[in-house]
Formats: C-alpha cells, structure tokens, sequence
C-alpha cells in the first residue's frame, strides 16, 4: 500500500455516515476524521463535546500519528505527541484514544479517524478497531 495521499476534498464524499452516526454506534464521546485532498492539504471533521482545544491542530496530531497505522493509547496524558491536550480531556475524564488510517479502494492513504473516549466506559464495552475502520471509509466515501 502507498502512504502518498490523493482524492477528493472531504465535503464532496457521498457517505451514507455522519460522525454522529459513528459516535452513537460505537458509544464514544467525540470522533474525528482528518481528510487529505488531492494537494495534500489536510481538513478536518469532528463530532462530540467541546474541549476547549483547537481542533484542527489536534487533527493533524492524530494524523501524524495513524500514518503507519492504528494506534491505541490508553492514557493521552503519558503520550507525548497527545500530551498538550491532556488536561482540556482529563477534565471530562476522557483519556482512552484509537486511530486509524484511512485508505482507498487502491490502497492510497487518504487520512484517518479516531475516536476518543473514557477509559472506564472502554474497558467495560471495548471500542472494536475493525468496525472504526469500516465506519471511516464510509464515511470518506472510500
């Protein structure tokens, strides 16, 4: 699979989705999906509680992160790249984060989605990466 990235801007993908739709499904608080055009200029969606936090810098974060795959971080506090935002969640106790990248049909990278969460609520139901990742390129059109 290629990680260059190339397809259409976010706002014109037909999905039968919403993030809400994925947030309701998977029983999460907030979900955000980064979108990559076809210059490569990175867009953004996010659904669930305002944190305070300036989410498009925060999209690129979890970007950066999913690049090479999905990542699974129990406590964002003690992860460095995520850390700045740490107390804005913290202060909701939502601390449990899992990313994906997301791929075409061809296998090109074309961003990611993630979901954030507490880490109680995870540890009692579980937050099935799969179905995320199914969820996601739905909702990118992919």
């Amino acid at each position: 699979m290629q990680n260059a990235v190339r397809h259409r801007p976010l706002w014109t993908a037909k999905s039968r989705f919403s993030l809400s739709d994925i947030a309701r499904e998977l029983d999460v608080p907030v979900v955000v999906s980064s979108f990559h055009d076809d210059q490569n200029v990175l867009t953004h969606a996010t659904y669930g509680l305002d944190f305070g936090v300036n989410w498009s810098e925060f999209a690129a974060a979890i970007d950066a992160l999913c690049v090479d795959g999905a990542k699974i971080i129990p406590n964002i506090a003690a992860h460095e790249q995520l850390s700045q935002w740490s107390r804005n969640l913290a202060a909701r106790d939502i601390r449990f984060f899992a990313g994906i990248p997301l791929r075409d049909a061809d296998g090109w990278r074309v961003g990611s989605i993630a979901v954030i969460a507490n880490q109680k609520v995870v540890a009692r139901a579980g937050i099935p990466i799969r179905r995320l990742g199914e969820l996601g390129r739905e909702f990118v059109g992919a």
